[in-house]
């Protein structure tokens, strides 16, 4: 807890995981598959960040879990280029 600034008292709320995974599916209307769900303890309006080996691609957010995937919306006030298959998903930049 140290090392993430948190104390027993930190809310996290609204915080999501951290956790890695990929993209299942790109639909239309800017919605993603990701392999994560809410056994990875993903909820509806976590946001996760979307790479391509280093590329920055964007910022989605989770609007419907499953036990192990999930559909996010693209925010496009952070696309930085197109999602595609396979690309990574992530709680944390980097």
């Amino acid at each position: 807890m140290d090392s993430h600034g948190l104390t027993v008292n930190t809310p996290t709320e609204g915080i999501p995981p951290s956790v890695d995974g990929v993209v299942l599916a790109v639909g239309s209307k800017d919605l993603i598959e990701i392999s994560l769900g809410h056994d990875d303890g993903l909820k509806e309006g976590h946001q996760m960040e979307v790479f391509r080996g280093a590329t920055y691609l964007g910022r989605v957010i989770v609007m419907k879990t499953e036990p192990n995937r999930a559909v996010a919306k693209i925010l496009p006030e952070f696309r930085k280029g197109t999602i595609r298959k396979d690309d990574r998903v992530s709680t944390r930049l980097g």
